[in-house]
């Protein structure tokens, strides 16, 4: 479901000449320090593998869509101290390294519409 209505978005965005670039955000699991903590939990562990699973799937299927994307496990995988232990949030490096990703991705995003502007249709009256 998550895949079609990503490709949904796209089209809908491309049609009124709006950029569109999705983010994944992954779980626990790229950090280090997070799976050494919860590896002994594996009842509770296995959800954060499941979720895992499902962004990988996530991942694969979107590049084969064509739907503009990053993956902030490209920043954040193998950085020890990126997630809470207690609750799987962001510590704030964690968030540093993700909000520096996703303000070069929409820089990026506005560098090509500035570079190339769509002809965004008139507003319906």
């Amino acid at each position: 479901e998550t895949l079609s209505w990503l490709v949904a978005t796209e089209r809908l965005a491309k049609a009124h000449g709006v950029p569109l670039v999705v983010g994944l955000i992954p779980v626990g699991t790229v950090d280090p320090a997070y799976v050494d903590f919860w590896r002994f939990w594996p009842k509770y562990f296995s959800a954060a593998l499941s979720s895992d699973a499902r962004h990988r799937r996530l991942a694969v299927a979107l590049r084969q869509t064509g739907v503009p994307f990053f993956d902030l496990r490209d920043e954040l995988n193998g950085v020890p101290g990126t997630y809470r232990l207690t609750d799987g949030h962001w510590t704030d490096r964690g968030t540093q390294l993700s909000a520096a990703r996703v303000a070069d991705a929409l820089l990026s995003a506005r560098q090509q519409l500035v570079a190339a502007p769509a002809a965004v249709p008139a507003p319906a009256r």
